[in-house]
């Protein structure tokens, strides 16, 4: 297993400073963590992204401050250069703020890359294909999360019900999709993917020793069971349609 030391070695941070190393003054505890050792091979002080990217070849660009178009042209090229299937994440919200959008990620790497943004964006055309692109959504995770905490009575969220949920999700993916270059399910199967996803947390909690003896009963009789019970407690909204009636008119 990876040491949490071992995993943050993987990391490259960069703020508008430039690249973070062991050489930046004041860093907090959860950024100092991630400060890149002052003499290394990949980078000093302040490099920019472009310099980092040439230098380290990442698979991963995953983009978090919310300050617009970081992921450049040259940038995604250099990305590209250094790896066959490069995956690009501009995660911040709202577009504006978006690092850079489907279109340049997939042009800029020549249709190789693997996309998801936090914010939603459309098919892209390129050369003759359709690059379908993934919207990262907390709501993929957190529904079925808290339908499972909810309907297990687990008293609390532990961290292996949450691995359960970043475990399950993946696994829900449809071999088309896969196919077509989809990163995550269909937000449409949203409603299936929470029921899945809380049926697996509901496990999780079981094994650890916490869940209610209703769901208990339930996961007793089987995954089948379980589910179904579970799709059953789910609410339905239905809306009756309504017609504006001006005053003084009867229906």
């Amino acid at each position: 297993r990876v040491t949490p030391k071992g995993a943050a070695a993987n990391f490259w941070v960069l703020d508008a400073a430039g690249l973070i190393t062991q050489a930046r003054p004041g860093l907090p505890d959860y950024v100092a963590r991630f400060a890149r050792p002052t003499g290394e091979a990949t980078g000093d002080e302040g490099y920019s992204l472009l310099d980092v990217v040439k230098k380290v070849k990442p698979t991963i660009l995953l983009g978090l401050a919310g300050a617009g178009k970081l992921f450049t042209e040259p940038v995604l090229r250099a990305l590209a250069e250094g790896c066959e299937q490069p995956v690009v994440f501009p995660m911040s919200n709202p577009v504006l703020k978006m690092e850079c959008t489907s279109e340049e990620a997939v042009k800029a790497t020549q249709g190789r890359c693997v996309f998801a943004s936090g914010s939603p964006q459309p098919p892209v055309e390129f050369h003759g294909t359709t690059y379908r692109v993934s919207q990262a959504n907390n709501m993929y995770i957190f529904p079925g999360l808290a339908l499972g905490a909810f309907l297990g009575e687990t008293r609390y969220v532990s961290d292996g019900m949450l691995m359960a949920t970043a475990e399950t999700l993946p696994k829900l993916i449809g071999d088309e999709d896969v196919q077509a270059g989809l990163v995550y399910p269909r937000l449409q199967d949203i409603r299936a993917l929470s029921a899945e996803i809380a049926a697996e947390v509901i496990k999780v909690a079981a094994l650890e020793g916490h869940v209610g003896k209703v769901a208990r009963r339930q996961l007793d009789k089987g995954p089948h069971y379980l589910l179904q019970w579970i799709k059953a407690k789910m609410f339905h909204p239905q809306y009756t349609s309504l017609a504006y009636m001006p005053p003084g008119i009867e229906a």
